[in-house]
């Protein structure tokens, strides 16, 4: 697998590879193939994504706020620096918690 959009001469916050413009949900494929995808999520505040399914485990990865990831079982708060899997298949939505504005990774594997 490539990844792309990432430096290789410092290092830096994975949450400042992207930005989320006023009342906009940003998306940045870091990676995709077919054994995994990596994206980086921003969220503007009272941004969110409808309920999805995906055929293979996801891994969200919180880097800047706190993620709500609401399921059939509740809602699961992830707080940066945090991490939460949905099984595959498994419906669930995505947003910040209490309208907030939020970062985040998400891998489907």
């Amino acid at each position: 697998m490539s990844i792309k959009g990432v430096p290789t001469d410092a290092a830096c916050p994975l949450a400042d590879l992207i930005v989320a413009g006023e009342h906009t949900v940003a998306s940045r494929g870091l990676a995709r193939q077919q054994v995994a995808d990596l994206t980086l999520f921003a969220f503007a505040a009272g941004e969110s994504v409808s309920e999805e399914r995906y055929p293979a485990d996801t891994v969200y990865v919180c880097l800047e706020g706190t993620l709500a990831v609401a399921c059939a079982e509740g809602q699961r708060m992830v707080p940066a620096g945090s991490c939460l899997k949905v099984c595959a298949g498994m419906g669930h939505a995505v947003s910040g918690a209490d309208g907030c504005a939020v970062k985040f990774l998400q891998a489907n594997a």
